[in-house]
């Protein structure tokens, strides 16, 4: 039983699963934080933090390009 499960595990499948949903939650999270850039121009948030959010929202989107590369070259190589 156990050699059945870890036979499973050992496929690319959960490999290719998790980098697909870190790709997609990157992308979401980048975009968000872009856009609320422009929602919070007008508040009292320092703006130390408004200048992160930018960086943070490219930073994240690269992230999930890395991801969407691995979820291919791991299905390329399979």
């Amino acid at each position: 039983m156990l050699s059945r499960i870890t036979a499973a595990l050992s496929s690319t499948l959960p490999l290719m699963i998790f980098s697909g949903v870190a790709a997609l939650l990157c992308c979401i999270t980048g975009i968000i934080l872009i856009v609320e850039l422009n929602n919070h121009e007008n508040d009292i948030i320092p703006s130390e933090y408004l200048d992160q959010l930018l960086p943070s929202g490219i930073f994240a989107i690269l992230a999930s390009l890395s991801f969407a590369l691995d979820t291919l070259l791991t299905y390329k190589y399979e």
